[in-house]
């Protein structure tokens, strides 16, 4: 998994933990977030890329893959036909 890296949405508190979890521990991530403020707030980790701007859905589906997308989409339709999602 060394040529891979992990795309995180970090909009919240727990969003910054978790990168800042992976990073202490040598995974390759990039972290988006919507504001310089929340970027000054994620750590400093040679391992970790942040861009802070707003995206809406096209530019979301354009940072991510195919294979991404319906990964979500399918996770998406399980969560709603399970009744978890309401």
């Amino acid at each position: 998994m060394k040529d891979k890296k992990i795309l995180l949405y970090a909009g919240t508190t727990e969003g910054r933990k978790l990168a800042s979890y992976l990073g202490r521990r040598g995974v390759r991530l990039h972290v988006c977030v919507a504001t310089a403020y929340g970027e000054s707030l994620l750590p400093e980790e040679k391992n970790i890329t942040v861009t802070h701007d707003r995206m809406d859905n096209a530019s979301i589906c354009q940072r991510s893959d195919q294979k991404l997308e319906k990964c979500l989409r399918g996770y998406a339709g399980s969560v709603f036909k399970t009744g978890q999602g309401k």
